[in-house]
């Protein structure tokens, strides 16, 4: 599964980035099942000013996207899977025609790891903290 690999390399990089800044805010915890719920709040990507809030209300997700100004959020899809559950946001502004996210959270972690595409370009693998 690709996101697991980009799991992989995002948990090294973003570690490092973090412990580089301040100490990083790991969850040392037990595993737990991803939900819905987990993917709300304000996030904030990790290479610049780009934030997502996201609220959940009855299993559904809402997210609003910013860079620094609001971009058209046309939707926002949940998407459950055996072993893990990913977020589908799809932007459809002035240059953001058809741009998507696609995150899965990782609650040992507590990031948002992904795939961002841009259309037309290669995608570019994301994360994103609070």
């Amino acid at each position: 599964m690709l996101l697991n690999t980009l799991t992989a390399c995002f948990l090294i990089a973003a570690t490092t980035n973090l412990s580089s800044q301040s100490e990083p805010r790991v969850y040392h915890g037990p595993y737990e099942q991803a939900s819905a719920e987990q993917f709300a709040g304000e996030w904030t990507r990790s290479d610049g000013n780009y934030k997502l809030l996201i609220t959940v209300e009855s299993g559904k997700a809402v997210a609003q996207y910013f860079n620094p100004t609001p971009i058209n959020v046309e939707s926002t899809i949940l998407v459950e899977a055996v072993d893990y559950l990913s977020l589908k946001i799809v932007l459809r502004d002035q240059g953001y025609d058809g741009s998507s996210y696609e995150l899965q959270y990782i609650p040992e972690y507590r990031f948002l790891v992904g795939i961002y595409t841009i259309t037309g370009q290669a995608p570019t693998e994301v994360y994103f903290t609070r």
